[in-house]
C-alpha cells in the first residue's frame, strides 16, 4: 500500500514557546505594540535575585586588580629563593589549605622564628543575606551567565586542578 503523503513532517516549536524580546515587532505584527515577554529561563531568575552583587563585581575599565590562575607550588619556590622574614632574615615557607570551596587561606611562616602572615586568597563581598569571598561569586555568576550550573563548575574546577565549586549555588 502505497502512501500519498509524508508521514513525518517537519514541526517547528512544538511544545517549546519560542523567546521574544518584548518591545520587538513580530513578522505577523506589523504594528510596533510589545509582544508579551516569555517567562525567564531559571538561570535569568537566579541572575536577577542577586543582580546587585554582581554589578559590583562587573568592572567598567580594566585594573590590576584582577584575578590570575597560579600554581602554588611555583610561587613557594620563589618565595623561599628570594623572600626573608623581617625580624631574623631567614627564609619563608608558604602554606595553604581550603578555607570556602575555591578560595585558599594563605599562610607565610618564617623557618626560624616562627613569624607568621595569614590572608586568603580573595575579598569578601557584602550581599544583602551574606558575606561571600568573591571569587566564589564570580564563579557561579560566570557559571550562571554562560547558563550552566554546579555540574559545569565541577567539571571546570576538575579540569584546572583547584578545590570544587561553592556546594550551594542558592547562596550565590
Amino acid at each position: 500500500m502505497v502512501r500519498n503523503r509524508t508521514v513525518f513532517k517537519k514541526r517547528k516549536n512544538v511544545g517549546k514557546p519560542s523567546i521574544v524580546d518584548p518591545g520587538t515587532p513580530t513578522p505577523g505584527n506589523s504594528s510596533n505594540v510589545p509582544v508579551a515577554p516569555v517567562t525567564a529561563s531559571a538561570s535569568k531568575k537566579k541572575l536577577a535575585k542577586n543582580e546587585s552583587c554582581y554589578k559590583e563585581l562587573q568592572q567598567k575599565e580594566p585594573s590590576c586588580n584582577s584575578n590570575i590562575l597560579l600554581d602554588i607550588s611555583l610561587l613557594s619556590e620563589a618565595l623561599e629563593k628570594f623572600a626573608a622574614c623581617k625580624k631574623c632574615g631567614e627564609n619563608i615557607s608558604l602554606e595553604t589549605k581550603c578555607r570556602a570551596e575555591i578560595v585558599h587561606e594563605i599562610q607565610l611562616r618564617c623557618q626560624l622564628c616562627d613569624n607568621k602572615l595569614n590572608f586568603n586568597s580573595s575579598k569578601k563581598v557584602k550581599t544583602s543575606t551574606a558575606t561571600l569571598y568573591e571569587n566564589n561569586v564570580r564563579l557561579v555568576f560566570a557559571l550562571r551567565t554562560i547558563g550552566k550550573g554546579r555540574a559545569a563548575g565541577e567539571t571546570f574546577c576538575g579540569i584546572m586542578n583547584v578545590t570544587p565549586p561553592p556546594e550551594k549555588f542558592s547562596t550565590y
